[in-house]
């Protein structure tokens, strides 16, 4: 009895477990089957419609869709809205940048899940033009709004080194407006703007310039990765870092490398530098030598010096360029050199170039302590005292007033708070501070007392004798 009893509970609990099984198959997704999920951005600012391979899918925002089958969604604003953009994520492969700025969008149902979020914006009575920023260059405005019919003019600014190529139609916008010929490759240009958004990217290519290599002496120079076209130079874009390597050939040394106009130099006394090309057309020069001698760049009180002191081989004739920085208090002077036959370009300037003579010699910056202005003034009524003129901060100076007739001293008024020792003292001292300063004597009128008035007493009859 209890066996019979034991094989119907195994029973029922089998088939219970088929049933289970049986109704999840039915109910189960084919394999080739994805979710298309749809939503709107600000949240009830539209709706959708969609068609799956023809027919149009009941309202909602999460539908089954096989794999392959053809979707169109069309994106609905909402009273007060306009639709403005689609924001997909596992984007369909058909759909472009300029497909997303369309109201209506078709694909194919990829093997995945798609999500489509659709953008819409408070409808306006102006639109609004973009021009996108490039690496390279701008727009002569990024944002701005127009009424529709409103004459639009847009230009591209290519960076140093730059220039301008085509303007892109990233939405499409333009298709349908009335453009100047060749529109997309002139930098400036005009139209009426549409009631649609224009969204607006320019793009901008490097500039060719050219390098002339020359040979000073006796020896080679090679620029790694490049060949001279068929004039003989070498060509680079702006911002370019070129790698040299200079050999000197038999008897001779490698002295420095030079370069015109400003590009930059790095290690450019080394057999191996490097140069950064500038936006212009350069000529670099690797100077070589027979006859070496040595330069001795001196320190200098008072400031800096490059090339840094020190001893440095040079080619007889060869230009070394020279630097001076003074240090705060001072200022450059000029430059010296141990050598008569040395040369400066211009020894009065801080930055200047220096011809090796045919001897070893030295070069020397000369700096000299700055100073600061003072001056000594007085105003109507008298006269100040003192040596103006040039002082080193910190400098004492003793000040003097003295009034003319019918004027006293009053006070010293100076541009510098504080500077004046004693103000109201005719004599004093003026401390000279980090800045020029003007100390001026002021006077006043004397004032003068005036006696008091004296009355004479008023005489009756009995002051006289008679009375």
């Amino acid at each position: 009895m209890k066996s019979k009893r034991l094989f119907g509970i195994v029973l029922c609990t089998v088939l219970l477990l088929l049933t289970t099984v049986f109704t999840l198959a039915a109910f189960a997704a084919p394999d080739d089957t994805y979710t298309l999920t749809l939503s709107e951005n600000p949240e009830e600012s539209g709706s959708f419609r969609v068609t799956i391979d023809g027919v149009e899918a009941m309202e909602s925002t999460e539908l089954s869709v096989k794999k392959g089958a053809i979707v169109t969604l069309e994106a609905i604003p909402a009273d007060g809205y306009a639709f403005d953009h689609w924001v997909f994520r596992s984007k369909p492969e058909e759909i472009t940048d300029k497909n997303l700025r369309e109201a209506e969008i078709t694909f194919a149902m990829p093997a995945e899940k798609v999500s489509a979020e659709a953008y819409f914006r408070t409808d306006k009575s102006q639109f609004t033009v973009t021009i996108e920023t490039s690496e390279f260059g701008a727009g002569n405005f990024g944002h701005k709004d127009f009424d529709p019919g409103k004459v639009v003019e847009v230009k591209a600014y290519a960076d140093d080194g730059y220039r301008f190529v085509r303007w892109q139609d990233l939405t499409g916008t333009l298709d349908a407006v009335e453009l100047p010929e060749d529109w997309e490759t002139q930098s400036s240009f005009s139209f009426d703007m549409p009631a649609k958004d224009v969204l607006l990217m320019p793009e901008f290519e490097p500039i060719t310039y050219y390098l002339t290599l020359k040979i000073v002496g006796e020896g080679d120079a090679v620029i790694e990765g490049k060949e001279k076209n068929r004039d003989g130079k070498y060509e680079f874009i702006v911002n370019e870092s070129l790698s040299l390597t200079a050999t000197p050939k038999a008897d001779f040394v490698f002295v420095s490398w030079s370069v015109t106009g400003e590009a930059t130099l790095v290690d450019y006394d080394q057999k191996e530098a490097a140069v950064v090309c500038p936006a212009s057309d350069i000529t670099l020069t690797a100077n070589f030598a027979s006859s070496i001698r040595s330069l001795t760049i001196k320190e200098s009180e008072g400031g800096t010096v490059r090339p840094e002191p020190g001893t440095i081989n040079v080619g007889v004739g060869n230009i070394v360029s020279l630097t001076a920085t003074p240090n705060e208090g001072y200022v450059f002077s000029r430059w010296e050199c141990s050598s008569p036959g040395g040369s400066f370009e211009a020894f009065e300037d801080s930055e200047t170039n220096f011809t090796m003579p045919d001897e070893d010699c030295s070069v020397t910056a000369v700096f000299t302590k700055g100073g600061y202005q003072l001056t000594i003034t007085g105003e109507a009524g008298g006269e100040a005292k003192g040596k103006g003129g040039l002082y080193e901060m910190g400098d004492q100076v003793s000040i003097e007033a003295t009034a003319l007739d019918g004027y006293v001293f009053s006070h010293w008024k100076c541009t510098a708070s504080g500077a004046v020792e004693n103000p109201k003292k005719m004599k004093t001292v003026i401390t000279i501070p980090g800045e020029d300063v003007v100390v001026t004597a002021v006077f006043k009128l004397k004032e003068v007392s005036v006696p008091a008035e004296t009355q004479t007493p008023k005489k009756t009859d009995k002051d006289f004798t008679w009375a």
